[in-house]
C-alpha cells in the first residue's frame, strides 16, 4: 500500500510581505511571517512527526550557518488550506507563514490556481537528490516550487496481542487483499470486542487513495482526464468501505483527528492503515514507550 507524502512550500507573500508587522499586535501574531529577516515561520501539523522534524532541521541549519529563529506553528491541514485560500483570493498577504506543509495531491492545485504565490526553488536546491516522481509533482511550468518532505509509503499497523487473541496469525497478513482485510476485521471484532479500525465514511478517500496508488492509478488518467467512473480501484474499494461501515467494524471517528489518534494510542482499535509517519504516533502510546 502507498499513501501520498508531503511537501514544504515557501510562500512568496509571506516572505516578501511580512505576515504581521510591529504595528499590528494580535494574540496570534507569532503564528505569521515575521518582519525579522532572521525569523522563519512554518505551519505544520502532527506534533509526533512533522513538527519535531522541522525543529530538528532548524537545529541542523543553525549548526553550520548563521543562526535563524525557526518558529514552527502547529496548524491543522484543513486550517492551513482554509487560511491560504482566504488570503490568496482576497489578495491579502498578512497572516501567512513563510513556509507551509502540504499534501502531495494539493500541490498542483495551488500552483495552478495561485500562480506567483510560491517561490521557485530550483536555483537554490539540488533536486537531483530527491525521488524524480516527487520532484515532478512539485514542478509547474518547468519550475520547482516545493521541497519533498517524505514519500509517505504506507502499510498496515496492527496490535499483535489483539490478533493473537482472535486467532489470527501474522502470516495471514502477507499479500493481504482488501476482502481478506475485512474478514480479519470481522474476526477481531467478534473475538475481542475491539474495533478493527477508526473510520468515518466522509474520510473514505484515505482508503481509496491507498488502493489507487497501490494499483498505480489516481483520480486522473495519464492524459489528465478525470478517471472515476471506470476506475477499478475505486470500484473495488467502495463496497469494502460499505462493508466496514455496515458491519460496524470501525470506531466512528476520523482517524486523522485527535479522537481517532486517541483511539489508537489507547488501544481501542486493533489496526490502522497509514503512512510511515504514523509510527511516531504509535510510539507515543504509553504501552509502547
Amino acid at each position: 500500500m502507498k499513501k501520498s507524502g508531503l511537501f514544504l512550500l515557501v510562500i512568496v507573500t509571506g516572505v516578501l510581505f511580512a505576515g504581521c508587522g510591529g504595528n499590528q499586535e494580535t494574540a496570534d501574531s507569532q503564528d505569521f511571517a515575521s518582519t525579522d529577516e532572521n525569523t522563519l515561520t512554518v505551519w505544520a501539523w502532527d506534533t509526533n512527526f512533522n513538527i519535531p522534524i522541522m525543529e530538528k532541521a532548524g537545529e541542523y541549519y543553525n549548526a553550520d550557518n548563521d543562526a535563524i529563529d525557526l518558529n514552527v506553528v502547529e496548524m491543522s491541514n484543513e486550517d492551513t488550506k482554509q487560511k491560504m485560500v482566504s488570503s490568496f483570493t482576497s489578495g491579502v498577504s498578512e497572516g501567512l507563514p513563510d513556509i507551509v506543509l502540504m499534501d502531495d495531491y494539493d500541490v498542483q492545485n495551488y500552483l495552478l490556481n495561485y500562480e506567483g504565490k510560491f517561490a521557485e526553488l530550483s536555483e537554490d536546491i539540488d533536486f537531483d537528490q530527491f525521488a524524480p516522481y516527487k520532484v515532478t509533482n512539485a514542478t509547474y511550468q518547468e519550475g520547482v516550487y516545493a521541497v519533498p518532505f517524505d514519500s509517505g509509503s504506507a502499510g498496515l499497523y496492527y496490535r499483535k496481542d489483539y490478533l493473537s487473541e482472535a486467532g489470527i496469525y501474522e502470516s495471514e497478513l502477507t499479500n493481504l487483499t482488501w476482502s481478506k482485510f475485512v474478514e480479519i476485521g470481522e474476526t477481531v471484532k467478534e473475538k475481542t470486542g475491539k474495533w478493527f479500525v477508526a473510520f468515518i465514511p466522509n474520510r473514505g478517500t484515505h482508503y481509496i487513495q491507498m488502493a489507487m496508488q497501490s494499483a498505480g492509478l489516481w483520480y486522473f488518467d495519464e492524459d489528465g482526464n478525470i478517471f472515476l467512473k471506470d476506475n477499478p480501484a475505486i470500484r473495488e474499494m467502495l463496497p469494502i468501505l460499505k462493508t466496514i461501515e455496515e458491519k460496524e467494524l470501525a470506531k466512528p471517528v476520523d482517524y486523522f483527528a485527535p479522537e481517532g489518534i486517541g483511539a489508537v494510542t489507547s488501544g481501542e482499535v486493533a489496526a490502522v492503515n497509514s503512512a510511515i509517519w504514523f509510527s511516531a504516533t504509535i510510539r507515543s502510546a504509553e504501552d509502547q514507550k
